[in-house]
C-alpha cells in the first residue's frame, strides 16, 4: 500500500510543484508514524501536525462540536491558503505543556506537504488536499498506544478523546471519503 501511495504522490509531483496530503485517523492510530515513513521517501517533505493547532485551554469552547478544540481557521489562513496560492506558510505551534503558541514554523510550497492528525480531513479542510489517507486501527490498540505514550493517569482523557473522535468519524466519515485507507496496527511496508 505504501508503494501505491508513494507512486500516486510522485504522479502529482510531476504536474505541480507540491502535493498536499492529509493523513487522518484516531489518536494512536499511526498517523504520525505514516507521515514519518512518507518523509523518508521524498527529498522535499514537510509535515504539519494538527496538534500544533490545538486551542489553548481558555479559548476552547464549553459546548463541543466537531474539531472545536482545534483552530481550524488558523490552519486554513496560515498554512493551507498560502500554500494553495504558492506562498510560504508561517504558523506558530501549540505547546501542550505551556498551553500556549510558541515558535514560528515555515512551510515552503514544494515537494510533499503532509497535514497529519485527526480532523485533518474535516469538511472545513477537505477541499485543500491532492490526496487523502485514513489510518484505521482498532480502538483497543489505539488506547494501549495512547496510555504507553501519555501514561496510565491519562486513561480517562483518552476515553473522552476517543469518544469525540467517534462523533467525527460517524458524522463526517473521513474513512469513506479517503483516497486510501491503510491499517495502522502493524508496521508500514
Amino acid at each position: 500500500m505504501i508503494k501505491n501511495i508513494v507512486q500516486h504522490i510522485e504522479q502529482i509531483l510531476h504536474v505541480k510543484p507540491f502535493c498536499l496530503v492529509a493523513i487522518d485517523g484516531g489518536g494512536g492510530a499511526g498517523k504520525t508514524t505514516l507521515a514519518n515513513v512518507l518523509n523518508t521517501k521524498f527529498l522535499a517533505c514537510s509535515v504539519v501536525h494538527m496538534d500544533d493547532f490545538y486551542l489553548p485551554r481558555l479559548k476552547r469552547p464549553i459546548v463541543k462540536s466537531i474539531a472545536s478544540d482545534y483552530d481550524v481557521s488558523r490552519l486554513k489562513v496560515q498554512v493551507l491558503e498560502p500554500l494553495i496560492n504558492k506562498k510560504i506558510a508561517r504558523y506558530e505551534r501549540y505547546d501542550w505543556e505551556l498551553d500556549n503558541l510558541v515558535e514560528c514554523h515555515e512551510v515552503i510550497p514544494s515537494g510533499l506537504i503532509v497535514i497529519e492528525g485527526c480532523y485533518s480531513m474535516c469538511e472545513a479542510l477537505s477541499q485543500y488536499y491532492d490526496l487523502t489517507i485514513f489510518v484505521k486501527t482498532n480502538d483497543t490498540q489505539r488506547l494501549i498506544r495512547g496510555i504507553e505514550r501519555d501514561g496510565e493517569d491519562k486513561v480517562s482523557f483518552w476515553l473522552a478523546w476517543m469518544e469525540d473522535e467517534a462523533s467525527y468519524f460517524e458524522s463526517q466519515n473521513p474513512e469513506e471519503k479517503a483516497d486510501y485507507v491503510i491499517k495502522g496496527d502493524k508496521a508500514y511496508e
